[in-house]
């Protein structure tokens, strides 16, 4: 009954429309809410929610909660090596 659901040669039917933005909406809200889970206080579920998938770069990323500092790639590795 299914089987041509989403076909994009077809019409997309409001129930099936429907269907699929949920499934959308309930993605979101779980990569929200993990983002939110391992970011902690910097950056909670709602707070992801709002960048509304923006794209942040450098301080603006920093400032926005997704990352903890900016620092040379090399650092950051040798960094990680040593807590590892």
């Amino acid at each position: 009954a299914h089987k041509v659901d989403g076909d994009p040669t077809r019409a997309l039917g409001d129930d099936v429309r429907a269907t699929i933005q949920a499934r959308v909406d309930r993605t979101r809200d779980l990569f929200a809410e993990t983002v939110g889970g391992f970011r902690g206080k910097r950056l909670d579920k709602a707070k992801a929610l709002a960048t509304e998938a923006q794209v942040y770069h450098g301080e603006g990323a920093v400032d926005a909660g997704l990352v903890d500092g900016i620092i040379d790639p090399q650092k950051a590795f040798s960094a990680f090596l040593s807590k590892v």
